[in-house]
């Protein structure tokens, strides 16, 4: 390969096989190889279960992921699960009958028997889990067998969501943290402030569909509060920054300073830290159902913990705690 990139180089030939169409000639190749092979370790284990979930691309193009799991019997008699990737495919109609349809074909250019489905896995979405005319139902119609499971991981977000949602105290305390990075990211100005207090946690913004990921979000306020609340104070201070920016890092201070939003930061992150785990432990390829209804048991046991006095009172410490970081007087 050296010496023929050396030849190209050197204009000793013209013919250097290195164009997009031959590029992509050679991506197709590798593709279709590791396809045909996941197909042929899932047609010796006979059983499989798929797991669909449709998202929009860059493209505003709505795609189907298609994978398959299986379980694969090694030569020294080893039982391992696999979960493979198998194709994006493009849905023009996302309803459960568009999406079965889409499936069903799938299923059959790739040569895989819908007899031998075993397992349907899908998020909440109603057009996947749909008890009458959706996907899950239509499928088990054609195979009772295809027994369908909801993401665990998706019913434990939409858990914390609803959670969220239905607390004004934990709505007005995420908003303030996107307010905190929306006043700092949208000038390099006060980015630079930032950076100039913070040493080593920015900033971030908060995730709308993995509420699990708003721990990174949290973390910065959490652990380095006094940091966040000089460099804000300083930006409150700096007269080359208009009025109206001025005003809005005074609000965002009177917020920082208020024993609430202090109970509420120390309340969610210890939250979303528990729920981060035991997310991470669902994505796992060997997760068990067993497994899964022991991890869940232990975000409620947890949550629990922390409505007893004891977890309330570590609450309160914590955030008295910040609220001395803050080298300021909270307002209750």
């Amino acid at each position: 390969m050296a010496e023929h990139v050396r030849r190209v180089s050197s204009n000793e030939t013209c013919v250097h096989y290195l164009s997009k169409n031959v590029q992509n000639e050679f991506i197709a190749f590798l593709s279709g190889k590791i396809q045909n092979n996941i197909l042929q370790q899932l047609h010796q284990a006979t059983y499989y279960s798929v797991i669909l979930d449709c998202t929009p691309n860059v493209s505003h193009i709505e795609q189907m992921t298609l994978l398959a799991r299986f379980i694969k019997f090694e030569a020294n008699k080893d039982v391992s699960i696999k979960e493979h990737f198998l194709s994006f495919v493009p849905v023009l109609h996302a309803s459960g009958e568009g999406l079965t349809e889409i499936l069903l074909k799938e299923l059959e250019a790739q040569r895989i028997p819908l007899k031998s489905m075993r397992g349907q896995g899908y998020d909440n979405g109603s057009a996947l889990k749909g008890k009458h005319v959706e996907v899950q139902r239509r499928i088990l119609d054609l195979n009772p067998r295809a027994f369908y499971v909801p993401c665990g991981n998706h019913s434990l977000n939409l858990f914390v969501n609803d959670a969220a949602l239905s607390c004004s105290i934990a709505a007005d305390c995420f908003s303030t943290i996107q307010q905190i990075f929306n006043f700092f990211s949208s000038s390099m100005q006060r980015w630079g402030i930032l950076l100039k207090h913070v040493s080593t946690l920015t900033v971030k913004p908060l995730c709308n569909t993995r509420w699990e990921s708003r721990i990174e979000a949290l973390l910065p306020l959490r652990f380095h509060i006094e940091e966040v609340y000089d460099a804000i104070y300083e930006a409150s201070k700096e007269q080359k920054f208009d009025t109206y920016c001025r005003n809005t890092a005074i609000v965002l201070l009177n917020r920082l300073q208020s024993f609430k939003f202090l109970c509420c930061l120390v309340t969610w992150h210890g939250i979303l830290h528990k729920v981060n785990m035991v997310s991470k432990l669902l994505q796992k390829v060997t997760i068990d159902l067993q497994s899964s209804m022991d991890l869940i048991k232990s975000v409620k046991t947890f949550l629990e913990g922390m409505r007893s006095d004891e977890g309330l009172n570590s609450i309160i410490t914590d955030a008295k705690e910040l609220a001395e970081k803050n080298g300021c007087c909270c307002r209750l």
